[in-house]
């Protein structure tokens, strides 16, 4: 372990270094995760901004050792620290009676001192403005009341979200932010709207600091709405705030998830619909009248299914009680078409029955490989996570240590429309047409025949994405299939492992050596999310999703995803209500679009100096189109042109 932690501290000095190009001070202490974390506090620079609504800050040049994965990807339960102060938490935890209570109090006393720290720092500005007194207030009703007003939860919430990040939590939500602060949620003054926007600013201040895979990629998504136990929907003032909040930024994070009901009211479906035509990326539609029913027979307390949150992008979970890592692998669909036609056993199938029974073989081996290898991650201790589950202190174990009342883990799934078009395809040319054989696409699959394997993809009618029977049935086959296959496992944990068909990979898990015969081009992206190909109208594609078998372990993020002309929604805004509507009706299960035109992006590869803001949802996180690299730049450019039936 010594070698691998000389070798780690290695590789991160010297990226980090590379990468903000200052010297950095690695933290690290040998006896526990507390004592670590203890030092970083003590060693922490505190940056006070006089003139700032909020006091805020990321020390970049601490950098935290850490040898396994470190737990991320989901939001803390921020209602823990806004209806308790720091003593009401020691309190609770001066007992010390097991090992994570005794770890929870010594944390919350480093945690004390550290706000002792920034309160003298304050206090040591002469001439203090306005903003400062009020932070000073708030640092210090902190340390000994509940949240007492919407100012006070808001620099709380920025205040605990910096740590999580401070000590290498990347891709940290929000949660449910409206009801967070439901109780000052009343009656909003200028004042209020003001505040509630410096607070959405600072949360996107260190940009690139907390970008994961793409600039951009951060994942401070806030949650807003949602369907009651009660059969009510909740919504309110800061819901309304907050949505239009995003729409004037235009900032690409944090970014919305609405959970979207069929109860929700017209004011809220209208101020959505306002955002979304804004340009900002947000907000992306989760149907609790699909998700919440999937949720509970998944196996979540009734109470915890209303209750759920996502990642970083779509995938639900339970909030604040669990231990959810959704973004383990991939089951990749396409590869396992690919590794299906380059064997020999293909050319054995005497009728398409049997080409889908020796599909499903090829993939149980990527399920299986994909459920053994994310059964070897180990995980890294956090004192801050555990803190915020509250069954890690009643079972007495931490976090990474299956402490939670939830221990799931969630895959995604890339290439199942690649696949769908690809056995449609084989069932077109050789069992109906009797064009070609088994045996000829063997041989073009073994000889690596990409130009040929081409041509007979492009005379292949796409049908996923359309409404029609028999792309329905071949995907339902699939889905059925691979919950049969996920069921099976439990991780180290005793927890289940659910999939969805979404995932951000479309375009990094591609490989050039996975041949589909749906038209793709070797070494393209796969298909994205729930979409089609080619040209198709919302309505059907929406159609089609909500026929799929999104069952309880098919509910890791299943997203509609689409591309809509500006123009469409400016101009007929009422009917695009009622489509919005009509879907939740039909039980999409969640969707998203790019609300731009193929002429603007192509414009903006061009030209990017004349579109510095423009915006584009890329998975399930939305960036400044000049940020992205040049292939992920092309994808959207290439899908927005067949959306619009010009490819």
């Amino acid at each position: 372990m010594e070698k691998n932690l000389k070798n780690k501290i290695k590789y991160t000095k010297l990226f980090q270094a590379y990468k903000f190009g200052y010297k950095k001070n690695i933290v690290y202490d040998k006896k526990n995760k507390t004592s670590q974390y203890k030092k970083i506090l003590k060693s922490l620079n505190i940056f006070i901004y006089p003139d700032k609504v909020f006091q805020h800050w990321i020390d970049e040049g601490i950098i935290t050792v850490n040898i396994y994965s470190v737990i991320g990807n989901m939001p803390p339960d921020y209602s823990l620290i806004l209806e308790n102060s720091i003593e009401d938490l020691l309190k609770k935890y001066s007992d010390r009676l097991n090992n994570v209570s005794k770890q929870n109090y010594e944390f919350l006393l480093a945690v004390n001192n550290y706000i002792d720290k920034i309160i003298n720092k304050i206090e040591s500005v002469d001439n203090k403005t306005y903003n400062l007194n009020r932070s000073l207030s708030a640092f210090y009703n902190m340390k000994t009341q509940k949240a007492a007003s919407l100012y006070d939860a808001l620099q709380r919430i920025l205040f605990w979200s910096s740590l999580f990040w401070q000590f290498g939590h990347k891709l940290v939500g929000i949660g449910r932010l409206d009801k967070l602060l439901n109780e000052f949620s009343h009656n909003l003054n200028e004042e209020d709207k003001n505040i509630l926007k410096e607070f959405v600013l600072e949360l996107h201040n260190y940009y690139e600091y907390k970008s994961a895979s793409l600039l951009g990629d951060i994942g401070q998504i806030i949650i807003l709405g949602g369907k009651e136990e009660n059969g009510t929907y909740f919504e309110n003032e800061i819901t309304y705030c907050l949505m239009n909040i995003i729409s004037e930024l235009k900032i690409t994070d944090p970014k919305i998830l609405l959970r979207v009901s069929s109860s929700m009211s017209e004011k809220l479906l209208d101020i959505s619909v306002e955002c979304l035509a804004s340009g900002c990326g947000s907000p992306l539609f989760s149907n609790d009248d699909v998700v919440i029913e999937l949720l509970q027979k998944f196996g979540y307390e009734k109470e915890d299914a209303y209750n759920y949150v996502t990642s970083a992008c779509w995938e639900p979970l339970s909030y604040g009680n669990s231990l959810e890592q959704n973004n383990l692998d991939n089951i990749n669909f396409a590869k396992a078409f690919s590794d299906m036609m380059e064997s020999e056993r293909v050319c054995e199938c005497n009728c398409f029955d049997e080409v889908l029974s020796l599909y499903k073989d090829y993939l149980k081996k990527d399920i299986y490989s994909v459920c053994c290898n994310i059964d070897k991650i180990v995980w890294e201790e956090s004192p801050l996570y555990t803190l915020f589950v509250q069954n890690c202190s009643i079972s007495g174990r931490n976090i990474e240590d299956g402490g939670a009342r939830y221990n799931n883990y969630g895959i995604l799934s890339v290439g199942l429309g690649n696949a769908v078009n690809s056995l449609i395809a084989i069932n077109q040319f050789v069992f109906e047409e009797h064009k070609l054989s088994l045996k000829d696409l063997y041989r073009l699959f073994k000889n690596k025949s990409y130009n040929e394997i081409m041509k007979i993809g492009e005379k292949t009618v796409k049908s996923f994405g359309h409404d029609y029977s028999n792309s329905v049935k071949i995907s339902n086959i699939i889905i059925d299939y691979s919950t049969n296959e996920v069921k099976n496992y439990r991780n180290c944990f005793g927890g289940k492992i659910k999939f969805g068909l979404s995932s951000p990979s479309y375009l990094n898990q591609k490989n050039s050596e996975t041949l589909t015969l749906d038209g793709r081009n070797y070494g393209d992206a796969y298909d994205v999310h729930i979409s089609s190909r080619d040209e198709v109208a919302y309505t059907e594609l929406i159609s089609f999703a909500s026929k799929l078998n999104y069952n309880e372990y098919c509910c890791n993020g299943n997203v509609v995803d689409f591309f809509v002309s500006p123009y469409l929604i400016i101009d007929n805004k009422e009917k695009f209500k009622k489509f919005i509507r009509i879907s939740i009706l039909q039980g999409f299960f969640q969707m998203q679009m790019n609300i731009v035109s193929s002429e603007t992006l192509i414009k903006a590869q061009n030209n990017p100096e004349l579109f510095p803001d423009l915006i584009v949802r890329v998975w399930g996180f939305s960036a400044y189109f000049n940020d992205l690299p040049k292939e992920y730049q092309d994808v959207l450019i290439k899908r927005a042109l067949v959306s619009e039936g010009k490819a």
